[in-house]
């Protein structure tokens, strides 16, 4: 995904903010605690990096992995406001590198952890119904941990040690929610986690210079199902 559509992401967080403002004094007001768990179904990232002069590009392929989050809100009534910590874990499958005149792909089993922050608004349609829908977003910031692998390109050996990088994270969101009772609801969601671009390095073979690998932004396709626990008003 590109800056422009990260762009656009933010504004409709801030947008959905916005729009509920003049009607929050009026409405019933709660808070609660979430847990939601499920799936992110991550898309490759583009790659590139530079060896003894030579520019390579490529893609990463990943795994589906696990993604859940947990965190506090506040409802406002049509509108909910809500602060969470966020856990994915996801598998690089393979790495594909091409030049001018080569192209390779090798197998790359780097375990990902990605922990996040997010702050999220989203709006609740109205319903007569026990359940409700809603759309929103979140934005933050994510720390990115990998571990040690080696993996063989074209019969040399590029090894990675551990490593830790921060970027951008954010989603967009689509679900319901089911009102189970008057402090309880379970909800399924789905939408769109998308994570800013990250530097990779990795140990240069002797006698050759190399630059950190580049990885794009990239993202991938989340659903997740969960539950809310109200209290307070």
């Amino acid at each position: 995904m590109n800056y422009r559509f990260r762009k656009a992401c933010l504004a409709i967080v801030f947008s959905a903010g916005a729009i509920g403002s003049p009607v929050l004094a009026e409405e019933q007001k709660s808070n609660y605690v979430t847990v939601g768990t499920g799936m992110s179904f991550t898309e490759n990232s583009d790659i590139s990096t530079t060896i003894d002069s030579q520019d390579y590009n490529g893609t990463a392929e990943f795994t589906n992995s696990f993604t859940g989050d947990i965190g506090v809100g506040r409802d406002f009534g049509s509108m909910r406001g809500e602060f969470t910590y966020g856990y994915t874990s996801t598998t690089s499958d393979s790495v594909t590198v091409s030049s001018d005149t080569v192209t390779a792909t090798a197998p790359l089993a780097i375990d990902y952890q990605i922990h996040s922050i997010q702050v999220g608004v989203y709006k609740d349609f109205p319903s007569s119904w026990k359940w409700k829908p809603y759309a929103g977003g979140s934005v933050g910031f994510a720390q990115i941990n990998f571990d040690d692998t080696t993996t063989t390109i074209d019969g040399v050996d590029y090894s990675f040690g551990d490593q830790q990088d921060n970027a951008l994270i954010y989603q967009l969101k689509l679900g319901i929610s089911w009102a189970t009772s008057e402090s309880s609801d379970l909800f399924v969601e789905a939408g769109y986690q998308g994570y800013g671009s990250s530097p990779w390095s990795y140990n240069c073979p002797a006698g050759s210079t190399c630059s950190d690998i580049y990885a794009d932004s990239f993202g991938g396709v989340i659903a997740k199902a969960g539950f809310r626990i109200r209290y307070g008003n």
